[in-house]
């Protein structure tokens, strides 16, 4: 198969090697799920006041930036915006002092609970905001009665899931053809 070059694509098949045929591995992530009747963590259940939820368009460009300060890369606001909308989305931020020091997205799709772009802006690491909005997003799937809480760790994150008891179910794998 050809692929065009400098185009990235994700796989979810474990690659023997990073280099191979063309394709150089760009990042890699751990799909993780967690199973809420089998878990007693006592994080599910805890909120936070520092947390907000998003319910106005104008918040989703500090949200915006300050995700992108997290990531290291632009977030288009307008997408956000869209997400509020959404009546399965909740986007979430840790606030202090009016800044935005944590940002994370939950989405209802049946009895799952997606979690995606949770990250905290450089300068607010190593304080237990991950954590607490992990603890807050875990208190809103066990309030929404999900049986499962999915999502995909990077190495940073990787043993905060841990011990709230997400399992790993495999490694996502972007690729980029040179």
């Amino acid at each position: 198969m050809t692929l065009p070059k400098n185009k990235v694509f994700s796989t979810i098949v474990d690659l023997p090697h990073q280099k191979m045929s063309g394709l150089i591995a760009k990042n890699q992530l751990v799909v993780m799920n967690l199973t809420l009747e089998k878990n007693v963590n006592s994080a599910i259940g805890k909120t936070h006041s520092q947390i907000v939820k998003l319910s106005h368009e104008e918040n989703a460009t500090k949200w915006s930036q300050g995700c992108g300060q997290a990531f290291g890369y632009e977030i288009d606001a307008t997408v956000i915006q869209g997400l509020l909308k959404n009546l399965n989305a909740s986007v979430f931020a840790y606030m202090v002092a009016g800044k935005v020091a944590g940002t994370a997205i939950a989405y209802l799709s049946g009895d799952t609970l997606g979690i995606h772009q949770l990250g905290t802006v450089p300068c607010f690491r190593k304080k237990g905001i991950a954590l607490a909005l992990m603890e807050h997003i875990l208190a809103q799937a066990s309030s929404q009665k999900c049986h499962f809480v999915s999502l995909q760790a990077s190495q940073a994150g990787l043993h905060m899931y841990e011990r709230l008891g997400f399992q790993s179910f495999g490694k996502l794998t972007s690729l980029i053809a040179q």
